[in-house]
């Protein structure tokens, strides 16, 4: 599986896209749905987050009449 989501993420890349890739070696599939008890979940729902939010920057991100930007 992580080979095919390597693979997967590579795609966009070679076509010029930004693509984040993390990898977690040595914990199982479905890792991130145990944070409370796996300091590699934390880190990398943390990671995840980050990604998100570096791509998300200046949008929209609250309130329902206009809501605040950034």
């Amino acid at each position: 599986m992580c080979d095919e989501g390597r693979a997967f993420a590579a795609r966009p890349a070679e076509a010029g896209g930004a693509v984040p890739e993390d990898h977690h070696p040595g914990v199982f599939h479905g890792f991130p749905a145990l944070v409370q008890y796996l300091e590699a979940a934390a880190r990398a729902l943390s990671g995840a987050a980050d990604a998100i939010a570096s791509r998300l920057s200046g949008r929209k991100n609250s309130g329902d009449h206009g809501g605040l930007a950034g």
